[in-house]
């Protein structure tokens, strides 16, 4: 999840690389080939675990090797990579967060592996979402690679101590207030659920599927023909829900000041029965805390029904690069089954592929992997200016109508400026 954390840094960004890109792209070219010269790969610092070993595995049976570089995760990743293809010395091959798809392909700066990818025998075995991401225009330019999915997690032990079955977690909304004021009863600093309240990439990860789950969306359309659907009934009613939690006394007051960077800190030390969270939370209680006591169940709808974000990263050629057929090779080695099993999912990380995960998984890594295999992710060349400033219109809608409580206004509100948004970019 650590790609959600983002600043306001983001946001201006993406609108200055579209404004060198746009300059640029008339000259922008493949460039020739060099067959000899090592392989350019840029990738966030933060997926060095896995990446290094992978990138050394291929380069021990491959030729040109991949010279890979890791770059500080955050928004100075998406401003180098920016700088880059504006001045045409973008490397050969990019691990890209997939919610940025989208604004490098129509800007012209990823290369059209449609042709390629439709060779690929089990290109329909890669994750659905990932795959949309990377489309625009009908035209393929990043293929999946890693994963990381919502669900909920909630505490077994709190469960059973408030009299609740461990192994019938929450499968609707009213369960999951049930569920929560039964726990929050037992007493002292217990508290039945956790949001991070100020956190806007966080409560894009792990809000919006109780949205799409409640039949809802944030957004219709794509481009020129995307609008905002903030003030319909499913968001609403989300939003209320979110907002009865609170006024129950479920959530502790110090959810209102969070951003993200507490969300695990109370469910770590068993003082939290739930809240909705992804991978990187099941790699670091597997690692910190392997004797909690947990469990992982789809974040439900409303009256059923289930929804998940499907996060991660994918791999892209930059259009300049001068060996696109040696990148390709990559690509395809990087997204098949046994790479995916031994070096994403062995690692720890939601491979993109359901035939990829190892037998001996436990029963919450194959939740993660059966909630990205069914997830879906918003499609938007303006991502960062919708959800990611910390005090923007996403951000205020959730903090604003969870804390304050006129859902009603909020939500006109960020619809009104979300459609400002959208129209600029048009």
């Amino acid at each position: 999840m650590k790609q959600f954390r983002s600043t306001r840094k983001a946001v201006a960004t993406l609108a200055l690389i579209a404004a060198s890109a746009v300059a640029l792209a008339g000259c922008s070219g493949s460039g020739g080939s060099d067959a000899k010269a090592p392989l350019t790969m840029w990738a966030r610092s933060d997926t060095s675990p896995f990446i290094k070993p992978l990138v050394d595995a291929y380069n021990k049976t491959h030729q040109p090797n991949v010279k890979l570089t890791l770059i500080p995760a955050g928004s100075s990743f998406t401003q180098k990579l920016g700088a880059a293809v504006a001045s045409h010395s973008a490397p050969d091959l990019v691990s890209l967060n997939l919610v940025y798809d989208p604004y490098f392909a129509q800007a012209g700066q990823l290369l059209d592996i449609t042709d390629r990818a439709h060779k690929l025998k089990d290109l329909d075995s890669l994750n659905k979402s990932e795959i949309n991401l990377g489309t625009w225009d009908q035209k393929l330019y990043a293929l999946p690679f890693t994963g990381d999915a919502s669900a909920l997690f909630y505490n077994k032990d709190l469960f059973t101590k408030a009299g609740l079955d461990p192994n019938k977690p929450p499968t609707t909304w009213a369960e999951i207030k049930t569920a929560a004021e039964k726990i929050s009863a037992l007493g002292g600093d217990t508290s039945g659920y956790y949001f991070p309240g100020s956190g806007s990439g966080w409560n894009l990860f792990t809000f919006t599927p109780f949205i799409w789950a409640n039949g809802g969306d944030v957004l219709t359309g794509e481009g020129a023909d995307q609008k905002a659907t903030l003030t319909s009934a499913p968001v609403s009613e989300a939003l209320e829900f979110y907002r009865s939690l609170w006024t129950a006394g479920t959530i502790p007051q110090s959810a209102q000041s969070d951003d993200g960077s507490q969300i695990l800190s109370l469910f770590e030390a068993g003082k939290v029965g739930m809240l909705a969270n992804g991978a990187f939370a099941y790699s670091e209680l597997k690692a910190k805390f392997p004797n909690l006591n947990y469990g992982i169940t789809p974040i439900p709808g409303k009256d059923g029904g289930k929804a998940s974000f499907a996060g991660g990263d994918t791999l892209a050629i930059t259009k300049d690069s001068k060996n696109p057929d040696a990148a390709w090779s990559f690509l395809s080695w990087a997204t098949s089954k046994d790479v995916q099993e031994k070096y994403i999912a062995g690692a720890g990380v939601v491979p993109i592929r359901e035939d990829a995960v190892p037998a001996d998984s436990d029963a919450n890594f194959k939740a993660l992997v059966t909630a990205m295999a069914e997830g879906r992710t918003p499609k938007s060349t303006v991502y960062s200016q919708l959800f990611e400033d910390p005090n923007g219109p996403w951000a205020n809608l959730i903090h604003n109508s969870v804390f304050n409580g006129d859902v009603a206004q909020e939500a006109k509100t960020a619809q009104e400026q979300w459609t400002t948004i959208l129209k600029k970019a048009r």
